[in-house]
């Protein structure tokens, strides 16, 4: 009996040594086996990256760039979750492949419709307070207008600027913005700091704001029409041009 109990003991001994040895082994093992995942998945995302790159340019009768092209492919139909049909297959060498020109992301607020302008109320029939408000919340819906005309424009020039070099007559839109649209927008002029306002001054004031006002709101409402119709242009034609 002392025999067997001094076996038993030996054993689990043994066992609790290479249970010590191999929990660390194969948490190490693990590691390095996730590790190893991550990095090559990171590696052909850098593939995948370097391959949209290519095929996002023209191609060229340079023996070099078809070779690029070809094994651009290669990367992305080797790593795309869904494989390429024929058709894409030959779109994508011929440099038909429709990578996006749409303005994405733009802020929602930037396509919200134009603040409206109010119709300031008879002076007689109203109190000067509401006076005061309505002179406020108009010079705030100018002001807002103005700013979002400003941001709109410069976002349309940055993605051209980026973007239109890769353009074919697969996803060119008719023409770049109509100049009209991209004038800078008309200043408004600042309301003098001062601890009180007469309602004849506001009113001068106002005066002088409305018509760049009202005009910096029909342009902003004209461009965010653009961009839909621009943004409508391309989902036809990549719905028309596509696998």
């Amino acid at each position: 009996m002392s025999q067997q109990s001094d076996t038993l003991e030996k054993l689990q001994a043994i066992a609790s040594i290479a249970s010590s040895i191999a929990v660390p082994v194969i948490i190490a093992i693990l590691g390095w086996w996730l590790q190893a995942g991550i990095s090559k998945q990171g590696i052909e995302k850098d593939y995948v990256q370097i391959a949209s790159n290519i095929l996002k340019e023209p191609p060229s009768s340079d023996e070099d760039n078809e070779e690029l092209r070809i094994w651009a492919i290669a990367v992305l139909d080797k790593y795309a979750p869904i494989p390429f049909s024929a058709s894409l297959r030959r779109k994508l060498q011929d440099g038909k492949f429709l990578m996006s020109e749409t303005i994405g992301n733009v802020p929602y607020n930037f396509m919200e419709p134009p603040k409206p302008v109010l119709s300031i109320p008879d002076a007689k029939k109203t109190s000067s307070d509401n006076l005061r408000k309505v002179y406020a919340d108009n010079i705030l819906a100018c002001q807002t207008n103005t700013l979002t005309l400003n941001s709109l424009q410069e976002l349309l020039i940055a993605f051209d600027k980026t973007h239109l070099k890769y353009a074919t007559e697969y996803i060119k839109y008719d023409s770049l913005p109509p100049d009209e649209l991209m004038k800078p927008a008309q200043k408004l002029a600042e309301l003098p700091k001062q601890e009180y306002y007469t309602i004849q001054f506001l009113k001068e004031y106002y005066a002088a704001i409305i018509l760049p006002c009202k005009m910096n709101s029909t342009q902003l409402e004209l461009l965010q029409n653009y961009i839909k119709q621009r943004e409508k242009y391309h989902k036809d034609e990549s719905k028309k041009n596509g696998p």
